[in-house]
């Protein structure tokens, strides 16, 4: 109930919910800078529907990078090492779960340098669009989690608007 009533706040140009300010700094957070064409239409729709209730929106990638792919030449072969982790990566989620939460453990603090000072500059965090809560990795989530927390930390308010979750379900949903 309580996101339902901050929706309706945001979306009343006259609440004075937010320390008076009509004009609210809203920050969204999502797959915005994926080669999917869907992500970048989400990141602007959420942009628009924000502006059109009289708030700046500014849409943030997830990942502060977005790594570089690290596809191997048509020609090369893997090793069997890799071909073993990219198979165990594919087919045994508690594998990838696992590689997924030591990895960004790995980047945690750099990770929160780049969130932390837009949260901070923001009024309203909105996390948002696509599929980012997705069983085959806990990339995302993991993502959306340090963001929740830091906006819990320096008390911002945080939404999450059309998220989507993958089909079918499994004991990650």
């Amino acid at each position: 109930r309580q996101a339902a009533t901050d929706w309706e706040l945001l979306a009343d140009p006259e609440s004075t919910h937010f320390a008076g300010r009509l004009a609210l700094k809203v920050s969204a957070f999502g797959e915005f800078d994926s080669a999917n064409l869907g992500d970048q239409l989400i990141g602007q729709g959420i942009k628009i529907l924000f502006e059109d209730l009289g708030h700046s929106c500014t849409p943030y990638p997830l990942e502060a990078e977005r790594p570089p792919s690290r596809d191997l030449p048509t020609n090369a072969r893997p090793g069997l090492l890799r071909r073993w982790h990219r198979w165990l990566y594919k087919e045994v989620k508690i594998y990838a779960h696992s590689i997924d939460a030591f990895l960004l453990g790995r980047k945690r603090d750099r990770y929160e340098s780049y969130i932390r000072p837009i949260i901070e500059q923001s009024d309203v965090v909105v996390i948002g669009g696509g599929q980012l809560l997705s069983d085959r990795t806990i990339r995302m989530q993991l993502r959306i989690y340090y963001i929740s927390k830091l906006c819990r930390t320096r008390d911002r308010p945080a939404m999450f608007l059309g998220l989507g979750i993958s089909q079918p379900p499994t004991f990650a949903s």
